[in-house]
Order: C-alpha cells, then sequence, then structure tokens
C-alpha cells in the first residue's frame, strides 16, 4: 500500500508533525530507551514507533519511574531506510504496560503485536481517515488506536486532555474522520449546539454507555458508524457492537464464558501477566447478561462488585 510521505503524521498543541518528519526521525535512532513515557507526545510516538519497525520490546509508563532507562541499540538488518510503516511485522516484538489500577494493584502486562493487531485491518480505503487521539497514549485503547492510523499511515490529532472548546476547534479545523474515546470523554464536550459532519466513525470503550451519551452521539455525529468495544488491558479488543449489546463472532464464542453472571476469557485472548486460574480461563470481573444463544449475544451492565 502506498504512502503520501508528505501528509501530515501528528497534530499537537497546534504543531504538526509530518510523516516525512517520523520516517527521517526514526531513521536517525541509534538506540531506544527500553521505557517510554508521553511527557514530550512526539518523542513517545517516535520510539513506539521506532520500536515496531526495529523490532525491540518497549515498556510504556504513565510517567518516568527510572532516572536512567536501559538503552537498547538498534540494529538494522539492511542499509536500506525505513520509508514506510504499512507493512510492520515484528516478530520479537513485546509491549509492555500497566493496569490503571483501579480495582487493585496496578499489574504489568505484556503483549504481543499480533495479539494488538487483532482487530486492526489495513486497506487502501483507510489511508485518508484522519483520528482524534482521545485515549491516553499509555493505556491499551490509545495503543491500539495508534496501531490502527500507523499501520494505515493515518493522520493523528492529539485531544486526550484538552479543554471541550478546544477539542471541538481541532475537530473542526482538521475535518477528523474516525474518533475512539470513553463514554466520559465524550460526554465532556458533545452539546446540542455543535455537529460534526465529517466524523464518520465514533466508538466508544472503557465504560459503560449510557442512553444519554448515545443521545449526544447521534445528535453530534449523525453521519458516523456508532460502535461500541469491550476491550481490557488484559486482553486487548475483544468485543463490538451497538450499544452495551455484544454478537459474539463465531470465532470467538470458545473463546469466552459466562459463570454466576460473570464473563471469563480464555487465556489465548490474554497478554502475558500473572493472575490466580484453576484452568484456562480468566475471570474479567465484568457482570453480564446473555441474552440470546443463536447468535451469541451479551449484554454487559457493569463490573462486579
Amino acid at each position: 500500500m502506498g504512502k503520501k510521505v508528505d501528509k501530515v503524521f501528528l497534530v499537537y498543541k497546534e504543531t504538526s508533525f509530518s510523516y516525512n518528519r517520523l520516517i527521517k526521525d526514526v531513521n536517525s535512532l541509534n538506540e531506544i530507551p527500553s521505557e517510554i513515557f508521553p511527557d514530550d507526545v512526539y518523542e513517545f510516538f517516535v520510539f513506539l514507533t521506532a520500536s515496531l519497525v526495529y523490532d525491540i520490546p518497549i515498556i510504556i509508563k504513565d510517567a518516568v519511574q527510572s532516572l536512567t532507562p536501559a538503552l537498547f541499540p538498534i540494529k538494522r538488518q539492511t542499509n536500506k531506510d525505513i520509508n514506510n510503516f504499512t507493512e510492520i511485522t515484528p516478530q520479537n516484538w513485546r509491549l509492555t504496560l500497566y493496569t490503571s489500577g483501579t480495582t487493585g494493584v496496578p499489574k504489568k502486562i505484556t503483549h504481543s503485536f499480533e495479539n494488538l493487531k487483532r482487530y486492526v485491518k489495513i486497506s487502501d480505503e483507510k489511508i485518508n481517515n484522519v483520528w482524534g487521539f482521545a485515549y491516553n497514549p499509555t493505556h491499551i485503547a490509545g495503543v491500539q488506536v495508534f496501531l490502527e492510523g500507523l499501520l494505515n499511515s493515518n493522520s493523528f490529532v492529539y485531544l486526550f486532555d484538552e479543554k471541550p472548546q478546544i477539542i471541538s476547534h481541532l475537530i473542526n479545523k482538521n475535518q477528523i474522520t474516525h474518533i475512539s474515546a470513553t463514554p466520559s470523554f465524550f460526554n465532556l464536550f458533545l452539546d446540542s449546539s455543535t455537529v460534526y459532519k465529517t466524523v464518520k466513525k465514533a466508538t466508544v470503550g472503557g465504560e459503560p454507555l449510557s442512553d444519554t451519551v448515545t443521545g449526544k452521539l447521534k445528535h453530534s455525529f449523525p453521519n458516523a458508524d456508532l460502535r461500541n468495544v469491550y476491550a481490557s488491558t488484559e486482553a486487548g479488543s475483544v468485543l463490538s457492537g451497538k450499544g452495551n449489546v455484544f454478537v459474539v463472532r463465531d470465532s470467538l464464542r470458545s473463546s469466552l464464558k459466562i459463570m454466576d453472571g460473570v464473563l471469563y476469557l480464555k487465556s489465548s485472548l490474554l497478554g502475558d501477566f500473572e493472575y490466580q486460574s484453576s484452568d484456562t480461563w480468566y475471570c474479567t470481573g465484568d457482570r453480564v447478561e446473555l441474552l440470546t444463544t443463536e447468535p451469541l449475544t451479551i449484554k454487559i451492565l457493569g463490573r462486579e462488585i
């Protein structure tokens, strides 16, 4: 798949960084730190991209915790510079990140490229997508949005931590076509006075989706396909549906089950981390309701108390 290398890679705080610059900066690196954190958002994405390109494991954190992280030297297999990110296929790359800790002590989770790329679709039809980047880049949802965009040579407009009026301004100015965020984020800036006609797809995840937020999404994004994604740091994206109801694909039926009203996932869907289990099943802690068996349809009710 081809790519215009002079297109915008990232808009951050009204500053644009091109794919030309990203390519140049990735090619100029001789080493990559073992741990990165987004004190400089563009640099964070440069290191994350380089780790994928050069197949080097990396740890991402919300803030610096090590004053002197280890440095991994880059071993280029050829003398040819990197000029395209659409065909990245690292074999040894691992991404380590941490859960939020809202339900206990933060867990360290390590994912392979194939696990995180599970729902990424690459096609020429996606090349002009412009993503509103509204998740914390160190969290699983942010990483998966980044992979979707990078592997399709998309542009990113950084919305995370911006004020509501700035978010609205950036969506309109940059003609954002895709935006993925928590219901709380959407609720922060969507109101009855503004409609965003350029948005073609709006995805929510990370929290229960209320009727109030659903109504705001339908009003503010009249041209968008509205989707709800069920995901976790432990497993990445698992289910996609409308509202809080999810129809389970046939290929996933054997990888989840419901016991005592709680959703369990098969260990094959998970990243690497320590957890207590009597067999190959992991308790998500999410309460669900079984609606139908053919097709298998479930409703997410919320966290188990």
